[in-house]
């Protein structure tokens, strides 16, 4: 009961005094701040964000179905691409016409138009944050004959953003009458994993919330709040956490690896930049007892 209350409480925006509890040790859940974490090189991060995007591609695709349903001739803004093959499969479809991926790598555009060529779909170096974002996308725009946007498409963006309200202000300049925007974003708050009678899982969600390199992990509830700050007409909620209930052994496979494969590689990498910092240790060295499914 009392672990439900404390994850209901910001859901009220109550400003709850346990919010500052410890997590693991003495570290406690990081705040919402600006996180450049993609590394194009990084394998293991391609695999986990493949694992992920498998997860949800049925979903995602049936989301799409709806909003791209009776349209054609679509102009898509993908922002702050980080694993393009997941993008491919679900936004090259027969109603989008142009398709813009913006990337924060230089390396990772260049081989996405390698890798996912298609006719009317560009990669773009820019990355959301830059000072510079809309003179550059505006020459994009006009290099491409594009005078404005039908979807801009977010996939876990926001929870890398310190000030999310200023940068969809800024996007929505972009967008058309009438457009859409598209938000995936993290709330591992609002995900079950069941069983998980040695509480392998809720460590799982405790030493993401304390890696500074994992963004914020409640996110997503203030998504709404977010859109209607902004102005939107029409918000839809289409799924509110993930389950495991129901989920066949490869998607549990997916789900665990969205998770133990950033967790374990960012803590690694956290020990190694901070040599002084015990608690880093000591969260790593939770990862092993958490490997099997």
């Amino acid at each position: 009961i009392n672990d439900l209350i404390s994850k209901i409480k910001p859901m009220f925006g109550i400003d709850d005094s346990d919010s500052t509890e410890k997590i693991i040790g003495n570290l406690k859940a990081t705040k919402r701040d600006t996180n450049n974490y993609f590394d194009f090189e990084d394998k293991e991060e391609i695999d986990r964000l493949r694992a992920e995007g498998d997860l949800l591609f049925d979903l995602e695709t049936s989301i799409y179905d709806r909003l791209f349903f009776g349209k054609n001739d679509l102009n898509v803004l993908d922002v702050n691409v980080l694993y393009a093959g997941n993008q491919a499969k679900l936004l090259y479809r027969k109603e989008v016409k142009s398709y813009v991926g913006l990337t924060y790598k230089e390396e990772a555009a260049e081989a996405y138009n390698k890798l996912y060529p298609q006719n009317d779909s560009r990669y773009y170096y820019l990355d959301i944050k830059n000072p510079n974002f809309d003179v550059r996308l505006k020459e994009i725009m006009k290099e491409l004959s594009l005078q404005a946007f039908d979807l801009i498409n977010l996939s876990m963006v926001i929870l890398d953003l310190k000030d999310p309200i200023h940068i969809l202000r800024k996007l929505r300049r972009f967008l058309k009458p009438g457009g859409m925007i598209y938000i995936r974003d993290i709330d591992d708050g609002l995900n079950l994993y069941f069983p998980d009678e040695d509480n392998r899982f809720k460590k799982l969600f405790e030493l993401a919330a304390a890696d500074p390199y994992s963004g914020f992990r409640e996110s997503g509830r203030q998504i709404y709040s977010h859109l209607k700050s902004l102005g939107a007409k029409s918000i839809n909620l289409e799924l509110n956490g993930l389950s495991t209930v129901g989920m066949d052994y490869d998607q549990k496979a997916n789900f665990y690896q969205s998770y133990l494969t950033f967790t374990k590689h960012e803590y690694e990498r956290l020990v190694h930049e901070n040599h002084n910092n015990n608690e880093y240790k000591k969260a790593n060295e939770l990862q092993p007892t958490m490997m099997v499914i």
